[in-house]
């Protein structure tokens, strides 16, 4: 099963997980955080979390430390495990990696989806009812 790990800023980590999976984890990081000690805890959960069908990393910001510290990880995890990072988490992302995971996908696939759904996910309501209204005065 492939495993998740939504590694960011703050609270934002346990606010979007909110309930329980299985494989899955979250990390933070705080203003009082050691980049090193942080960056070594999200190693170690990759490892965890990794039961031979790789991990996602969720992170919320990219090029910001969670994420940094996520392709840090590579050179002590290359070639032992396999896990893809995403930047933007949000809550249409972990949804959909879920299902994806439900399904039984592969990491690529699942990880595919997660970019997807978070993309998707973003709308402007009035930018919305203005293309179905479009749509309905058409037929």
């Amino acid at each position: 099963m492939v495993g998740f790990l939504i590694a960011t800023h703050g609270g934002f980590a346990r606010g979007i997980l909110d309930g329980r999976q299985e494989r899955i984890d979250t990390i933070s990081i705080l203003h009082e955080t050691s980049i090193d000690a942080f960056g070594k805890e999200l190693t170690d959960k990759i490892v965890e979390l990794d039961d031979g069908e790789g991990v996602v990393v969720f992170c919320d910001l990219l090029l910001a430390s969670p994420y940094n510290q996520a392709t840090m990880s590579y050179r002590a995890l290359q070639g032992k495990h396999e896990y893809r990072i995403l930047s933007g988490a949000n809550l249409p992302m972990i949804l959909e990696a879920l299902s994806g995971r439900m399904q039984n996908l592969g990491l690529d696939a699942i990880s595919r989806m997660a970019q997807n759904a978070g993309k998707e996910g973003i709308q402007e309501f009035f930018e919305e009812f203005a293309k179905v209204s479009k749509t309905a005065m058409i037929q």
